[in-house]
């Protein structure tokens, strides 16, 4: 999904000048040992172990079927690894990795790169009503796991999984484990319910623990980390490789200016683009001698979530001994302070559940000529977006579903007047 900076312009008032250059670092610890969230205003706002988790439950959203993995912790020989087997849960008593190496009745799921969905338990999904793991049920609205599933964790342990379901009331997952000879077999409930200011909560299989020790959603912009990424070696890309490197926040956009001295590069120049790595690691890279280098003529403008516009340039990459990203930024436009006091009221869709159409309503305190609308699916895909008029206080707007020709399922509604947005899922059956 891409934010583009004349729907910005058209809802904000922007003060359009550089800022001095600011310099700053962040420290992910010797062995890039932990996950650290940085706004750009603030600096540095909260760490988590990489370490103490294997799957990220995606709490973004509440009827959100995501569940990424830790792709890019490699403290244990080769790595966090998820395989999908090819028959159904009936083999699960004699479910094990034979045929891995070879491919035979397993294939290698990653998460996405670019976007936060789909997950790794979603890398093999179809079209509605799978969701990779599992069916959604038009009936209840349950999400159904018919797939079996083998994680090496974290501490290198190879351990079979079933995403039994999601329940649509609840928002908990029932999730099946064991080792590869049934030992440790055991059912965990993981809920999300009443989590609404996370992007994830985190759970480790070792420990069969929930931590729910993430920032607020709303407090950071990027994350300094190890995720899968392209691997850049003296020129070359080694592709699906457990890298050092950077991923923005939901709502965050990003536009690379390379090959052009930073001073130079004019921010109105580039599209910014919600990317999950479109800073990436692609910054730097090791030289024949195994030293970081970090690239020259690069620079990144960042739209951080009061709408903002950063330009960062890394400066210095410090390797496993420290983690350690050395980077100047700088302000190139900034909001003006009176359009971050918009709020949005009462945001309710109906009818909900709905079939041909939805009403969206909401109210606003204060005059806005527009508003975006943008209707997203499950897997953060954009199904429509829109303009809509304005005016203060109570506004209406009819939306025909069946000229969209979407299929069954739940689906988000976002709302956006300035710098304000409003948040509702429904469901179209």
């Amino acid at each position: 999904m891409k934010k583009l900076f004349t729907i910005l312009l058209a809802s904000a008032t922007l003060s359009v000048q550089a800022q001095a250059w600011v310099s700053d670092s962040a420290a992910t610890g010797a062995g890039y040992v932990n996950r650290v969230f940085y706004s750009m205003q603030n600096g540095i706002v909260g760490t988590i172990p990489m370490n103490s988790f294997d799957f990220m439950i995606d709490v973004s959203t509440p009827m959100s079927a995501s569940i990424r993995i830790n792709g890019g912790f490699n403290g244990a020989s080769t790595g966090s690894a998820l395989y999908q087997f090819s028959g159904d849960t009936t083999a699960w008593a004699s479910l094990d990795t034979t045929g891995i190496s070879s491919n035979t009745n397993w294939t290698r799921n990653r998460d996405a790169q670019d976007s936060y969905y789909p997950s790794a338990f979603e890398a093999q999904m179809g079209s509605f009503p799978n969701y990779g793991w599992g069916n959604y049920n038009t009936s209840n609205h349950n999400v159904v796991g018919d797939k079996l599933f083998a994680y090496k964790t974290v501490t290198g342990a190879w351990k079979k999984v079933w995403i039994k379901s999601l329940n649509a009331v609840t928002f908990a997952y029932t999730i099946r484990l064991a080792n590869l000879n049934n030992t440790q077999d055991t059912v965990v409930t993981i809920s999300k319910q009443g989590i609404t200011d996370k992007s994830f909560i985190y759970y480790s299989i070792a420990l069969d623990s929930v931590y729910n020790n993430e920032p607020a959603i709303d407090s950071y912009d990027i994350i300094f980390t190890k995720h899968e990424g392209d691997y850049l070696m003296s020129g070359s890309f080694v592709p699906n490789q457990a890298v050092t490197g950077v991923e923005l926040n939901h709502g965050v956009a990003v536009a690379e200016a390379s090959g052009i001295l930073a001073n130079n590069a004019v921010y109105t120049n580039y599209t910014l683009e919600e990317n999950l790595q479109g800073i990436g690691a692609r910054w730097k890279q090791l030289n024949a001698m195994f030293q970081w280098v970090v690239e020259d003529s690069l620079s990144y403008f960042i739209q951080d979530l009061d709408s903002n516009v950063w330009q960062l340039e890394f400066t210095k990459f410090q390797g496993a001994g420290l983690g350690k990203y050395v980077f100047q930024k700088r302000t190139v436009a900034h909001v003006a302070v009176e359009e971050n006091n918009t709020k949005i009221a009462g945001f309710s869709v109906y009818p909900n559940p709905a079939s041909e159409f939805i009403n969206l309503v909401y109210t606003i305190d204060q005059e806005f000529e527009h508003a975006t609308l943008t209707i997203v699916d499950l897997n953060g895909r954009a199904v429509l977006s829109q303009q809509l008029l304005n005016q203060a206080g109570i506004n209406q707007t009819n939306i025909n579903l069946t000229s969209l020709n979407l299929p069954k399922g739940i689906y988000v509604a976002h709302v956006q007047v300035g710098n304000a947005i409003g948040t509702q899922k429904f469901i179209i059956q």
